[in-house]
């Protein structure tokens, strides 16, 4: 579990410093993936919810992130992961501000699906099963 713990700070840390060259940049540096699966989560949603679709994104092996820090507190952020982590046996989430602003996610959860320039986004409760099926047969990138 020390592992999981290291990971989690060391993404919060890189969150607070892409933060830090926000202004900076004028889009958002993302994975040099031309295609991309990302969902899109808040510890907003109740905690029994927020499992339930992390393990669901687990299943898929798509990466789950959040905004940012809870209440801007990097402590606080970290054991609520490692609190979820430990509970209930799921690998966590990532922190990535800039890809929820260059995905323009507003609303979550969101998932999203990213194929070259395109990129289609599903928000709301929807088994992601069906969001990909969806995406696969009427989005932009299908």
């Amino acid at each position: 579990m020390k592992k999981f713990f290291i990971s989690v700070m060391c993404a919060i840390s890189l969150m607070a410093q892409a933060d830090d060259n926000y202004n900076q940049i004028s889009q958002p540096p993302l994975e040099d993936k031309e295609n991309e699966l990302a969902y899109f989560v808040s510890f907003s949603i109740p905690e029994k919810q927020l499992v339930t679709l992390i393990r669901e994104a687990e299943q898929h092996e798509i990466p789950v992130y959040i905004r940012g820090l809870i209440n801007n507190d990097m402590d606080r952020t970290a054991k609520a992961v490692l609190y979820l982590a430990q509970k209930y046996n799921i690998q966590g989430v990532l922190i990535d501000p800039l890809r929820f602003d260059h995905y323009g996610i507003n609303a979550v959860p969101a998932l999203v699906k990213k194929c070259g320039e395109k990129f289609d986004v599903i928000h709301g409760n929807v088994e992601l099963k069906q969001a990909l099926s969806l995406m696969a047969s009427q989005g932009e990138c299908k």
